[in-house]
């Protein structure tokens, strides 16, 4: 996804959805943080699906896309806050605490 020319808009259009009133498409646009992150074998991108993930996937996905949705958090009023945030902590659970604590101000705003 970093390689493709079009990944960045993606995300970008992904992270736009998450504001959605319709709680079916941001709740999906959501899970696509979640997809993109996850380890389990049973998700779309994985070795099994034979899905290219170097050894700093995560962790190159959460720096590059961590202040994109932060904006979009920053933007939304407290009714739609909720899934953008469900976004942020799809990226959040797999990563290890040394990167999260090496970024944790950019979280907190």
């Amino acid at each position: 996804m970093r390689a493709h020319a079009a990944g960045a808009a993606v995300m970008r259009a992904v992270a736009t959805l998450t504001q959605d009133n319709d709680t079916t498409v941001a709740t999906a646009a959501a899970q696509v943080f979640r997809v993109v992150m996850c380890e389990h074998p049973a998700h779309f991108l994985s070795a099994q699906t034979h899905a290219l993930g170097g050894a700093l996937y995560r962790q190159r996905f959460f720096m590059q896309y961590l202040l994109q949705l932060s904006e979009t958090i920053r933007a939304c009023t407290p009714m739609t806050r909720a899934y953008p945030l469900l976004a942020l902590s799809y990226m959040i659970e797999p990563l290890p605490l040394s990167v999260l604590m090496g970024h944790h101000q950019q979280v907190r705003q």
